[in-house]
């Protein structure tokens, strides 16, 4: 055993061989658990071991088998409904809007409704755009579990960094899905889509991000002409022409 170094009694201690030796074997010994503690959860990511401390909204923890969900119902009926929605035409701006009007408590309030002491950054305890983003664009509402989205950047810096998907760990069919796969995939490409609102208005237009100028490839402007003969009518025009 090496003898305790005291840097307070012995402050000469410091310019030794034996405290410098000392603190790289230590700071490999640091950097060995790290890594071992990253393996053994990566392990169990693999697996389709849920290894985090709550479930995403629409899911609960199951009690009798760690590391798997049980679909709550009430917030799954939620989930369905802002899909639904959104394949209808309605923004994610509106959905938020809709959602609140309604009364539905956003996912962290409805945990910490449940007794789960979930602790939201947002002081906001309101439905919001991207919120209703993160919910349209999860794939766990497949069935599949979905893990490694964020790594902390080391075992001395503990802040989190977004990981490529190519990197993320995608196992199917862990639990039981609130959202079909094919249902889910045309979601996502809509999400791809321009699909901005127009003040005031929770729909998007029907031509909204599919209407281009052979020529030029531009997206159209859509101009709203003045009411004639008791109609409103509407024209697009290029860009790049305007």
């Amino acid at each position: 055993l090496h003898e305790r170094i005291d840097t307070y009694r012995r402050p000469e201690s410091l310019q030794t061989i034996l405290f410098q030796v000392t603190n790289v074997i230590n700071e490999d010994h640091c950097r060995q658990t790290s890594l071992k503690v990253r393996e053994v959860f990566d392990h169990k990511r693999r697996a389709g071991k849920f290894i985090g401390g709550f479930a995403p909204y629409g899911y609960r923890l199951d009690p009798d088998n760690k590391g798997s969900f049980l679909v709550d119902e009430e917030a799954a009926d939620v989930v369905a409904d802002i899909h639904a929605w959104f394949l209808t035409g309605m923004s994610k701006n509106g959905i938020a809007l809709k959602l609140n009007d309604l009364g539905i408590l956003c996912p962290a309030a409805y945990k910490n409704s449940k007794g789960i002491r979930f602790h939201n950054k947002s002081a906001t305890q309101l439905w919001s755009p991207s919120t209703v983003h993160g919910i349209l664009s999860n794939l766990m509402y497949t069935g599949a579990m979905v893990q490694g989205r964020y790594r902390v950047m080391s075992y001395k810096v503990h802040d989190q960094m977004k990981t490529p998907e190519s990197e993320w760990f995608i196992v199917p069919d862990m639990h039981d899905p609130i959202i079909k796969k094919d249902k889910f995939d045309l979601v996502q490409d809509l999400l791809k889509r321009d699909t901005r609102t127009a003040p005031k208005h929770n729909e998007v237009y029907l031509f909204s991000c599919l209407l281009r100028f052979y020529d030029c490839h531009t997206a159209k402007n859509r101009r709203s002409i003045k009411k004639l003969y008791g109609y409103n009518y509407v024209s697009y025009m290029c860009r790049t022409y305007k």
